[in-house]
């Protein structure tokens, strides 16, 4: 590359800069792809054509936000403006300075994978299914399975690839009984918030198995995520929760498949094994703040 001090700036040179950052912000290439941030690409030049103020601002402005949603840090100083002239600046000449576009390029580049967390905000979750009546009474399993959807394959991936995730969490509101309040514990404390990830599956709570999963790996049909065998305590020890996901590229939707069964069997005449109603799985987001993908939306195909 000739960007350097005592060079004259080519269109390749710009369009060697162009090119890397697309591979950093721009669409995706493919579905689960892993990379690009699903923005608008930026135009190269033709070999013969003048490069404006106007593209190296466009060019700079791209680099600045994608260092901010890193958290990465970078020199390059103000975009410059229609008169200016337009200067290498590789860290080395008198006017640059230590500014180092070429080096901010290659930084972005190298830490397209991280997300500052304090560029990021957490949409909160909104119920997805609450079941309407007791359940239990005996190895009985209720499920839901909804889908989020996304706009295009361009959208999806670059939800993922800028650090979007995918919460459930659960919630039993109702019912004293010890049995109610072992849902309550299973839920807010071995569960927590369940978190798929671009490229891992994640959650706050204590127990069960979370796979080695994330959206990059979804396949076409249903694979667990998180698996909570004997998940509960004392007399419900054997009560299950599982949670599956897959990936439908045609819809561009994440489905979720939610089965909770409670295997308790009370001793007549006690009727704790009836779990109370209200029992309810939300779906929330955590998105970049600094490209504000869509939240897609949440659509119920059955519910508990």
């Amino acid at each position: 590359m000739t960007y350097s001090s005592g060079n004259t700036i080519l269109a390749a040179d710009y369009n060697s800069f162009v090119s890397t950052v697309n591979g950093v912000i721009g669409p995706s290439a493919s579905y689960q792809s892993g990379d690009g941030y699903g923005q608008t690409a930026l135009s190269t030049v033709a070999a013969s054509a003048t490069v404006t103020a106007a593209q190296w601002a466009t060019l700079m402005t791209a680099v600045s936000t994608a260092a901010t949603h890193q958290g990465t840090s970078i020199n390059i100083g103000s975009n410059p403006a229609t008169g200016d002239t337009i200067e290498a600046l590789d860290g080395t000449t008198s006017g640059s300075g230590t500014l180092n576009l070429s080096q901010a390029v290659t930084d972005i580049n190298t830490n397209k994978a991280n997300v500052d967390a304090a560029q990021q905000t957490t949409v909160a979750g909104t119920a997805t299914s609450t079941r309407g009546s007791v359940w239990g009474s005996g190895s009985t399993s209720i499920s839901a399975e909804y889908y989020i959807q996304f706009a295009s394959q361009t959208a999806a991936d670059g939800y993922f690839n800028s650090g979007g995730e995918v919460h459930l969490t659960f919630q039993h509101p109702n019912g004293s009984t010890a049995q109610d309040n072992d849902w309550r514990d299973i839920f807010n404390n071995k569960i927590g918030t369940l978190k798929l990830e671009k490229a891992a599956i994640s959650r706050t709570g204590s127990s069960g198995t979370i796979a080695a999963l994330g959206y990059t790996t979804l396949t076409g049909s249903y694979q667990a995520i998180f698996t909570g065998t004997n998940i509960g305590g004392g007399a419900y020890a054997a009560n299950d929760v599982l949670v599956e996901s897959y990936l439908d590229t045609t819809n561009h939707r994440v489905y979720f498949r939610v089965t909770l069964t409670d295997q308790s069997t009370a001793i007549a005449p006690s009727t704790a094994d009836e779990v109370a109603t209200g029992t309810a799985v939300s779906t929330g987001f955590r998105k970049s703040t600094t490209y504000n993908p869509a939240t897609p939306s949440v659509s119920v195909v059955s519910g508990f």
